[in-house]
């Protein structure tokens, strides 16, 4: 029974640290905004002494290629900018799991043992700007929880991920 008290803790720990979820993704954007009449667009540069993360750099790659398929060119002189953001936040979250105790084979369930497991929260935010309006026209939000600390993304899941936000870029003239 020992080896029971000890296994279904560690199992169950494993099975839930083992599991990063997909990310979920959201976005949105100006429904009276005419897109048909941009055709460019470039990234802002990081401000304040800031660099590009390894993340960002994915970010941009994905969110270039998307912008390439839908018909959008890099300039320097952009119709719109797009502004990335990146934020890893670190936790510890505490499962219970029943604790079994007694002596021979009196074994009954009596209280919970705590079983801690660290993870971190991935956010992307890209927000897509008309700087001639200072005005934001489209944002999509991906969002990740991980198990253990300082997990980032990979190049596949934030390529999928704004691919899916970009699914909600609208297409063609807009009227209003």
């Amino acid at each position: 029974m020992r080896i029971a008290h000890f296994l279904l803790p560690t199992m169950l720990c494993t099975a839930l640290l083992g599991c990063a979820n997909e990310p979920t993704v959201q976005s949105d954007y100006d429904h009276s905004v005419n897109f048909g009449r941009y055709q460019t667009y470039n990234f802002a540069q990081p401000s304040g002494g800031r660099y590009l993360t390894l993340q960002q750099k994915y970010l941009q790659d994905a969110i270039g290629l998307q912008m390439a398929q839908r018909g959008y060119q890099r300039s320097d002189k952009p119709d719109l900018l797009v502004y990335t953001h990146s934020q890893l936040e670190d936790g510890m979250i505490y499962g219970m799991s029943p604790a079994f105790v007694g002596w021979g084979g009196a074994w009954q369930w009596q209280t919970y043992d705590s079983m801690p497991a660290q993870w971190t929260a991935n956010s992307l935010v890209i927000d897509v700007v008309d700087p001639q309006k200072k005005q934001q026209v489209w944002q999509g939000v991906i969002s990740q929880y991980s198990p253990g600390y300082n997990q980032a993304m990979t190049s596949a899941e934030v390529s999928s991920a704004v691919a899916t936000a970009f699914k909600n870029w609208p297409s063609g003239v807009k009227s209003g």
